[in-house]
């Protein structure tokens, strides 16, 4: 996925979430954990990356 400029960002995620599940995609896609921009309709939302999160430097959602 093409990363989004800063400067266009409203909205902001955390997470390696590409694609979410949603009614008409029945598998999750992930990726690099990053900032993500949330782009697109609720059944056709995708999170493009805007800044990638090194290893080491924040935490995996998953983590504790």
């Amino acid at each position: 996925m093409e990363q989004v400029a800063r400067e266009l960002v409203r909205t902001l995620v955390f997470g390696d979430t590409e694609r979410p599940l949603t009614i008409e995609r029945k598998r999750a896609a992930t990726g690099p954990r990053a900032v993500r921009v949330p782009v697109g309709a609720d059944d056709q939302r995708v999170f493009v990356p805007c800044a990638y999160a090194g290893p080491g430097l924040l935490p995996h959602p998953g983590d504790r």
